[in-house]
Parts: structure tokens; C-alpha cells; sequence
């Protein structure tokens, strides 16, 4: 079958145009890097929250360690020449919350402004301003009977008392997406680069308190993590290679929770002097330990963020660290790919530059520093040693460097080793450091370690 001149031209000009649209078509759907521009955004919080705090005190005495010390027994009557027992104490806080902050942060965004869509990922915004109070708040507390020896003290049931202690300041206040964003929507404005979108966007809120003047030091209150969805409704405004973004959000957060565990305890065996009651003058030596309790807040969450965006690098992974050479004369040199979101479950290491012959093993930790490993190793610890470092050496994570004197590892997410028999899990919104350990004989026996490669991980 045979087909005319014309009938070609036609034909060609449609194979171009449609080449045409489909590269136009690629070319609108971008992905950019955005970072909240602080001076010109606010956050502020607002609502009551009430909390109990879990709370004991028992005598520093101890038969081994300290059998001068005080001890602790309920009630009026009853124990041994050794109890201690620990005392319960009714500790209640309440008040407003009124905080204003500075954000700092960044998001990724994926903008198809032909099939005017978007998708938000890696949200991970600071709300903590230092020196900033969320109100002068107050407390109910509550003493049960007990008895103290050395000294010999009787304590008769008190309260609840109220008082009015002095302003909770915030220590942390961190939110960051934990899943895919919600009912997505985008529309293009009047100018042909304005767009208006708006999301719900799934998140962990953090946010830990300390209370100044309680007569029971509390330390540090975790009152999150939690769940909430954040709806966002803002701006895009795209300009060639870069973009602006303006968010606003308000949201209503309401939680009550009846939560008491472990990883919640914010003070643990905390000298407390108490005054004695009965007689006065003597000074009884306490130890406290207290966790949040049941807990409920309904806080109204208002802010506006602005966020200059450039073209995203598509991870957040970086190199550091000169590691000596090593028996082949280079250096062992360690990179990292894969994504950054937790849910992918996607990281690969990967080693070169190794000596053949050896074996090696993959280290992780949350902070990075510069120490030289004992000899006879001629290894540089580039990893911290201020936080856990994780031993990736169990089999069948060990590896055998073979001719090439290269060697990759898929990181186990669901199976990375415990520490101090607590589970590592990575999250989202956390940094690690990676690092290879590694055999040699230069021209001993020793050991050696490549570069460190760092990674900011996501939803």
C-alpha cells in the first residue's frame, strides 16, 4: 500500500507536533526544593491543654550503696526496717497555650502545571523559637500519707492544691510528614505562572515542655508525638528554573490521650530534697520519677509560610571525610543512592577502593565526628561518638571484598540492629551518617574505614 506525498507530509507533521506536545507536555512537570523563608513567616499557637503527670518519690536509700539514706513507706503504719516504697504524688498541669514562633524548614514539591497537579513530600518544619514562653501556667498537687526515716518524718495528705507556678518554655516543637498527602487539589490563577492549591498533609507533631517554679522538678514534658493532618491552601508561583510558594494553614488540633509509656518518662530517679513536715527543719532525700498521663489540648494552629524553591536535586545525600589511604593507595571511598523516603525502604551503599582479600562492615550513627581509631588501626571515624554508633556486622550483612575491591549493602530497614536492647528504627525527618569499617594488612594486620556519606530522610 502505498502512500502519497501529501498524505506523508500530513503524517510527519503530526508525528512532530504530537513529539512537540508530549516533550511540552514532560518539560511542565517539575520537582523543587523548598526552604522556608524565616523573616518573612510566622507561626502561632494557641488553646488549652491539661495534663497529669505521673509521678513517685521513694527514699535515696539503697543496702548496698547508700544504707544511711532516706526511706519512704505509705501510710502511717506497717513496713519493715528495710522498705522503700514508692510514694504516689498527684502532680496536675494546666493552662493556655499562646506561643508565637520563627519557622524554619523545608518540603519538596512535584508541580505538573499541564495535568495541574502536585505532590508534597519531606515536610519537616521547626517551630521552636528560643527564649519564647506558652504562658504562665498552673498546677494542682497532691501528697498521700507517708513516713520518711532518716530523717524520721511523718507527711499528712495535702491538696489538691492549686498553685500558679511560672511560664512552661518549649524545648522542641518539630512537625514532619509521616505519609503521602490528602485530596490534593490545584488550579492556575489569572497570571499564567500562579497556581492555588491546597492538601492535607499527614504529620508527627513533637513538641516537649519544661514548667519553671513547680516545687517537683519535672524536667523535661513530652506532650507529643502525635498524629494530625495539616491542611495547607496556598500559592505557587513558578518561574522558569525556580519557584516561590505561600502557605497558609489553620487548623484545629484536638487530642486526648491516655498514653503511659515508658518513652514517655521525663524524669527518672531525680534528687529531690523535701523539707520535712513533721517535725520541721530536716531536710528528707528523695528521688523522683514521673511520666505524662492522661492528657487533652484543643489548640488552634494559625501560621504563614513563605518558601523559595529551586530545582530539586532529587536527594538529600552528602559526602565528608578524608579517610587515610589505604594497602592499595587509595582511599576507600564510600557513596549513597537510592530514596530518602522511609516508606521506600530504599538505600544502597556502596564501597570501592577496598584491599581484595578482607572483609568489612557498615556503620551508622545520628552525628558525625573526627577521631582517629585506636592503633594499630589506621582508620578515621568519621561517624559520632557522642550518639549510638550501629554495627551493621551480623551475618548476612558482612561483606567479602572480592577482586573488584568494591562492596554494596541494601540497608535492612526492618532489620537493623538493636542497641542497649532498644530497636533502631529510622524516621522520618532524621539524619544518619554512614561509614564502611574494613580489614587490611598495610603492611600489618590492621584495619581501615572509608569517607562518611550523610542522608536527611523523609516520609
Amino acid at each position: 500500500m502505498s502512500t502519497s506525498r501529501p498524505q506523508k507530509n500530513v503524517l510527519r507533521s503530526a508525528a512532530l507536533l504530537a513529539a512537540i506536545t508530549i516533550g511540552t507536555t514532560s518539560a511542565q512537570a517539575q520537582n523543587f526544593d523548598f526552604t522556608i523563608t524565616p523573616g518573612n513567616s510566622f507561626s502561632h499557637v494557641t488553646g488549652p491543654y491539661d495534663a497529669d503527670i505521673d509521678t513517685t518519690v521513694r527514699g535515696n536509700y539503697d543496702a548496698l550503696l547508700n544504707p544511711g539514706g532516706t526511706r519512704t513507706i505509705n501510710g502511717f503504719a506497717g513496713g519493715t526496717l528495710t522498705s522503700n516504697e514508692d510514694v504516689p504524688v498527684g502532680v496536675n498541669i494546666n493552662g493556655n497555650m499562646d506561643y508565637h514562633s520563627v519557622p524554619t524548614g523545608a518540603l519538596t514539591v512535584n508541580i505538573d502545571t499541564n495535568a495541574l497537579t502536585f505532590d508534597m513530600t519531606c515536610l519537616n518544619v521547626d517551630l521552636y523559637t528560643p527564649g519564647s514562653s506558652i504562658g504562665t501556667q498552673n498546677l494542682l498537687m497532691q501528697l498521700f500519707a507517708f513516713r520518711t526515716f532518716a530523717p524520721s518524718s511523718t507527711y499528712l495528705p495535702l491538696g489538691p492544691v492549686p498553685m500558679t507556678v511560672g511560664d512552661a518554655d518549649i524545648v522542641r516543637f518539630n512537625i514532619i510528614q509521616s505519609g503521602p498527602t490528602l485530596q490534593d487539589s490545584m488550579i492556575q490563577q489569572g497570571a499564567p505562572n500562579q497556581y492555588r492549591f491546597s492538601s492535607r498533609v499527614p504529620v508527627t507533631v513533637y513538641l516537649d515542655i519544661t514548667v519553671q517554679g513547680s516545687p517537683v522538678p519535672l524536667g523535661v514534658i513530652p506532650i507529643g508525638p502525635f498524629e494530625s493532618i495539616l491542611p495547607l491552601e496556598g500559592d505557587f508561583f513558578v518561574n522558569g528554573a525556580t519557584a516561590t510558594m505561600d502557605v497558609d494553614i489553620q487548623s484545629q488540633s484536638h487530642n486526648q490521650n491516655t498514653i503511659n509509656a515508658s518513652n514517655l518518662i521525663s524524669a527518672t530517679d531525680l534528687p529531690f530534697a523535701a523539707p520535712t513536715i513533721l517535725p520541721t527543719g530536716l531536710t528528707a532525700n528523695l528521688l523522683l520519677s514521673a511520666s505524662l498521663g492522661a492528657h487533652t489540648f484543643d489548640l488552634l494552629f494559625d501560621a504563614n509560610w513563605e518558601a523559595d524553591g529551586v530545582p530539586s536535586t532529587g536527594h538529600a545525600f552528602s559526602t565528608y571525610c578524608t579517610p587515610d589511604p589505604n594497602s592499595t593507595g587509595s582511599m576507600g571511598e564510600l557513596a549513597i543512592s537510592g530514596s530518602l523516603h522511609v516508606s521506600q525502604k530504599d538505600i544502597l551503599l556502596s564501597a570501592s577502593n577496598l584491599p581484595p582479600g578482607h572483609i568489612g562492615y557498615f556503620l551508622m550513627s545520628q552525628s558525625s565526628e573526627s577521631n582517629y581509631l585506636p592503633a594499630p588501626s589506621q582508620g578515621l571515624m568519621c561517624i559520632g561518638i557522642s550518639t549510638p554508633i550501629i554495627r551493621i556486622n551480623t551475618a548476612p550483612y558482612v561483606s567479602w571484598i572480592g577482586g573488584s575491591g568494591e562492596a554494596s549493602f541494601i540497608l535492612p530497614f526492618d532489620n537493623l540492629p538493636d542497641f542497649a536492647g532498644l530497636p533502631t528504627i529510622i524516621l522520618p525527618g532524621s539524619t544518619w551518617n554512614f561509614q564502611m569499617w574494613y580489614r587490611d594488612t598495610n603492611p600489618h594486620t590492621t584495619s581501615n574505614t572509608t569517607n562518611a556519606a550523610r542522608a536527611q530522610f523523609c516520609n
